[in-house]
């Protein structure tokens, strides 16, 4: 008996990939590595010089604070670049232990000031303003750089950065639908991947702007009244010394800490301030031995409310 064997060719778009097609495909993802994994980079390393200078500037803050919260004078040791390395700034925080923070990566330059010290009274008792300068390389064309003035506000430079395209022609001409299918599904893939990381990235730098803002302006709310002597402190906001407590806001009527409403409005979103003042060691302001003051700001941040929070204690 013979048997008859046969073979059914598949049809065409059936058939696997070809070695033109995939070559296509990885030379996509080539070109999205060569001119989008440059980008990334320098966007990372601009993310974290930003946020060396935030923190930096939150320490310099509370620094002035503590000094001012503590009646002690508070010193910041900052080792520039004529100085040994490593590149790093050290401090005592209020319980006395020694903070020393290291910059890997990050230059502190050798304008900026030696040491910085806070009086009881929150000036630094220096001759004009002491400044601190902080910058990095992103790249050839591109240094981003952020100075901070001790006496007044904190400023950002602005740079500008350039990114050289170049075009050409691969020689090859007629692609099919699936290739063309292909390619933009990658292509789709690699741009929503990468669109959402920046996406997040500037969300999360947004939010740290914004609370590194809320709580300089809480600083500076509690630091005006801590100057307030003891006896005047809750007669200021209108309490009667036989109150226990009292809270003004700064959208109410008009108390010591509306003022700070039109700086609050402008760099928070529907933001606002309560200061609250309760007794401590008594039955009421006239015969305590402390008062707690607490400094709450609100706000909006993406929808989401947000709030700081810093309290201190007079006795």
């Amino acid at each position: 008996m013979k048997t008859k064997s046969s073979t059914k060719e598949r049809p065409d778009s059936e058939r696997g990939y070809s070695f033109a097609e995939l070559l296509i495909v990885i030379a996509l993802i080539g070109l999205f590595v060569l001119f989008g994994g440059p980008a990334l980079a320098d966007g990372f390393k601009a993310y974290k010089i930003r946020s060396v200078a935030n923190n930096l500037a939150i320490d310099l803050r509370a620094l002035r604070y503590n000094a001012v919260a503590n009646r002690a004078p508070f010193t910041m040791t900052i080792n520039n670049l004529t100085n040994a390395a490593p590149n790093q700034y050290s401090y005592n925080n209020v319980k006395g232990d020694a903070i020393t923070i290291r910059l890997d990566g990050v230059d502190i330059e050798t304008t900026s000031a030696a040491s910085v010290t806070f009086n009881i009274n929150g000036s630094t008792g220096a001759t004009g303003n002491q400044t601190v300068s902080v910058s990095r390389n992103i790249n050839s064309t591109r240094n981003d750089r952020y100075v901070y003035d001790i006496l007044t506000t904190t400023r950002e430079s602005r740079m500008t950065t350039r990114r050289p395209w170049t075009t050409g022609r691969n020689g090859e001409q007629g692609f099919s639908l699936v290739e063309v299918v292909i390619a933009i599904g990658v292509l789709a893939g690699v741009l929503l991947s990468i669109c959402s990381m920046f996406i997040l990235g500037g969300r999360q730098l947004k939010g740290g702007k914004t609370m590194t803002e809320a709580t300089a302006l809480t600083h500076d709310i509690m630091e005006t009244f801590d100057k307030v002597s003891f006896a005047s402190l809750y007669t200021t906001f209108g309490a009667l010394a036989t109150d226990s407590t009292k809270s003004v806001v700064s959208t109410g009527a008009s108390n010591p800490i509306t003022p700070w409403q039109t700086e609050i409005s402008r760099k928070l979103d529907n933001g606002s301030a309560t200061l609250r003042l309760d007794q401590i060691g008594g039955a009421n302001f006239g015969n305590c031995i402390g008062i707690k003051m607490t400094v709450t700001l609100s706000w909006n941040e993406l929808g989401r409310p947000q709030t700081v929070t810093l309290s201190t204690v007079r006795f």
